[in-house]
């Protein structure tokens, strides 16, 4: 019995393989779509806010507790590449926790907006885009993530 579990446990471990650079660059322009990363690739502009957590139970209802701010144009380009840049996130890992989001980025490029909000409690992103968004852990990431967004917001 005990060789059947161990057997069973190895098969079930052993058989995800793990993914390559290029696997990774494929799941962030699946994340993203093709327009949200042209839009984060070059962005024209951005703003951020700061989200208020009364509304955590309907992420989505959650209203900005700050009128949005302009963003320094290099800070916000820096901060959307490393949106862009796979090492930053875990595209294969599920959490337990609930997204209560902190923050948020909308970046502007040519008429279409990319929406993004960080949840730093759970290390988790929400990302609406023109044809792509969802929600995936930036643990990976996150030290970078959390000194871009401290600096793309210290106007």
């Amino acid at each position: 019995m005990r060789l059947v579990l161990l057997l069973a446990l190895l098969f079930v471990t052993g058989c995800r393989s793990t993914p390559t650079a290029e696997d990774l660059a494929a799941e962030v322009r699946s994340f993203y779509g093709p327009a949200g990363v042209a839009v984060l690739s070059a962005p024209d502009r951005a703003e951020t806010w700061s989200i208020s957590s009364s509304r955590w139970d309907r992420p989505a209802a959650a209203a900005p507790a700050t009128r949005p701010a302009e963003v320094d144009p290099a800070a916000a380009r820096e901060l959307a590449a490393a949106l862009l840049d796979a090492g930053n996130f875990d595209f294969f890992t599920a959490k337990g926790c609930i997204f209560r989001p902190d923050v948020g980025f909308r970046f502007y490029r040519a008429g279409r907006s990319v929406e993004v909000r960080f949840c730093f409690t759970c290390g988790d992103v929400s990302v609406k885009s023109p044809d792509g968004g969802g929600l995936f852990d930036f643990g990976p990431g996150e030290a970078r993530i959390k000194s871009l967004v401290d600096r793309a917001r210290a106007r």
